[in-house]
């Protein structure tokens, strides 16, 4: 079973996207300042992580022996209640496990303009956009009597960048992929890229694609605006995979027995399935996988920083000519499957020997990344 999405000629519209011409007001292909890695000191740091709807706290130690320790300390889920007062809510509820000698780090998994808020979405209140997220906590701080100030903020996709960078210098790509997805990259200037490829297909961002299908996605009534504003997102996304298949079969399918229909990966005994709706759930998850690689790909060869990559010589054999690594590191909920993360290489794969690049795209899983590299960012500054 094969994917209907052409992604060689996909990959090939991403990789033209030039950064000099796309719209100066956006929320996508955000350039963000991250420090040397050279100049990181050692210490401990105190990381707030606001992932999506979910709030935590975990201390960061990096030792004089390069070991680095991670340890979570706090996490919950915010309350649709609380999301007109985010920073004060999370301010107050972490209070009691923050220290007053460790700094603060920032993991931020929404859309940052050099530090400014661009746009949250998920019914968060939009009075923060467009205000520096450093002052909205360093304000919740002061109005909760607390002492400390934040001394760095970081998307989460350019913190598990950094992380993954630390561990292995060949990393310049790093993809999120769990209820939504992302890739952030080093850029051939040396700048920290967050392309937010949830929003590709969007106005002003590859929105020309006839390989983005559309038109399914017009049923997505209940998502209408993630679909408007994310269409990437709205068919990769692991919050997404369980309701395609859902409007495919006519029936209510979470993300998790979408993957249990397509590979048995779990209640194998008990789930009862026909072989449709097992190519259904196959198809609707092969075409995530085969999305998330063309972007990968696309991206690598044409924004990301990496040794000049000569066209193939057909007239040798592929073994002759000289093959450029790169490293992408990872973490999701999704990608971490191995079912999926095998699909994603294949196609990977694919495109390597179709293509006229020679790239070879390692994938390196990269646990508790985000936190880590937010907690080497602040160390850094």
């Amino acid at each position: 079973m094969e994917t209907k999405v052409n992604i060689s000629e996909l990959a090939g519209e991403i990789s033209s996207i030039d950064l000099n011409v796309l719209p100066e007001s956006r929320s996508f292909m955000l350039v963000e300042d991250v420090p040397e890695l050279k100049d990181i000191k050692y210490g401990t740091v105190q990381v707030i992580g606001i992932g999506g709807t979910n709030l935590r706290l975990n201390k960061v130690i990096y030792e004089p022996s390069g070991s680095i320790k991670n340890e979570e300390i706090f996490s919950a889920k915010i309350p649709v209640s609380e999301y007109e007062s985010l920073f004060d809510y999370s301010v107050n509820k972490l209070l009691p496990y923050l220290d007053n000698k460790s700094p603060v780090a920032i993991s931020w998994s929404f859309p940052l303009d050099h530090g400014r808020i661009v746009c949250m979405g998920k019914q968060f209140s939009q009075k923060y956009n467009n205000l520096k997220l450093e002052d909205c906590f360093n304000t919740a701080f002061r109005s909760n009597g607390c002492n400390l100030r934040v001394a760095s903020v970081t998307h989460d996709g350019t913190s598990l960048l950094v992380a993954g960078m630390h561990t292995n210098e060949s990393c310049k790509v790093a993809l999120t992929l769990g209820t939504g997805v992302n890739i952030n990259l080093i850029d051939k200037n040396g700048r920290a890229i967050n392309t937010e490829v949830g929003s590709l297909g969007c106005a002003g961002f590859l929105s020309h694609s006839q390989y983005l299908p559309k038109p399914f996605l017009s049923k997505f009534q209940i998502y209408e605006d993630i679909v408007l504003n994310q269409p990437f997102e709205a068919q990769v996304g692991g919050l997404h995979i369980g309701h395609i298949v859902g409007l495919r079969l006519n029936r209510d399918i979470s993300t998790e027995l979408a993957f249990d229909i397509a590979f048995g990966t779990s209640n194998t005994n008990e789930l009862s399935k026909t072989e449709h709706e097992q190519q259904v759930a196959y198809e609707v998850i092969e075409t995530s996988a085969a999305l998330t690689a063309a972007a990968l790909f696309g991206f690598i060869c044409g924004q990301c920083s990496i040794p000049s990559v000569p066209d193939l010589d057909p007239t040798q054999d592929a073994n002759q000519n000289n093959i450029v690594n790169v490293c992408v590191a990872f973490t999701g909920s999704i990608i971490s499957q191995p079912n999926y993360l095998e699909l994603v290489k294949k196609h990977l794969e694919a495109l390597e020997h179709k293509g006229c690049r020679k790239i070879h795209i390692t994938l390196a899983p990269q646990l508790h990344g985000s936190e880590v590299g937010a907690g080497l960012c602040a160390l850094g500054h």
